[in-house]
């Protein structure tokens, strides 16, 4: 008879399954922590421009904590604004991507204004907290462009 090709994970011995999961999580563990420490460099770099004063790297490791948490509960509220608007009063694909970054840049500086308004060890002036959600905008546009271009090339 011959083997299944997903078969051979069922036959490994424990000692081999717990290498292959230890390998798996230190790998998925490996991926979070580059990308929130690119996202924590790229904060501090960012402050270091604007002169923004925090008290320890440990309050600036909060804050980014803070900001990914606000942010993705804020996202979801501006996905469900642009959602109910796109339905019901824009047809305009030029009115709606205006709508899209306008939203986005929004819900953005609102939550980092809550984080920055919740910490009292960090204060960011409201020019740079606009200019840092205005940049996260950019930033989430420029990524989201480039997977709606991979998805288009693997559909032809």
């Amino acid at each position: 008879m011959r083997k299944k090709k997903d078969d051979s994970f069922r036959e490994m011995n424990f000692g081999g399954k717990i290498v292959v999961i230890t390998s798996l999580g230190l790998l998925v563990a490996l991926a979070l922590v580059f990308v929130f420490g690119a996202y924590f460099f790229g904060f501090v770099g960012f402050f270091n421009l604007f002169n923004v004063e925090y008290e320890t790297l440990g309050s600036l490791f909060l804050f980014i904590t803070f900001i990914f948490i606000f942010s993705f509960i804020t996202d979801l509220l501006a996905q469900a604004f642009l959602v109910v608007s796109a339905t019901y009063y824009y047809k305009n694909k030029g009115q709606l991507i205006a709508l899209k970054i306008i939203l986005e840049f929004l819900f953005a500086w609102l939550a980092i204004f809550i984080v920055d308004e919740m910490m009292l060890s960090i204060t960011v002036p409201v020019e740079t907290e606009m200019i840092a959600a205005a940049i996260m905008v950019v930033a989430d546009l420029v990524f989201d462009g480039k997977k709606k271009t991979r998805r288009k090339r693997k559909k032809k």
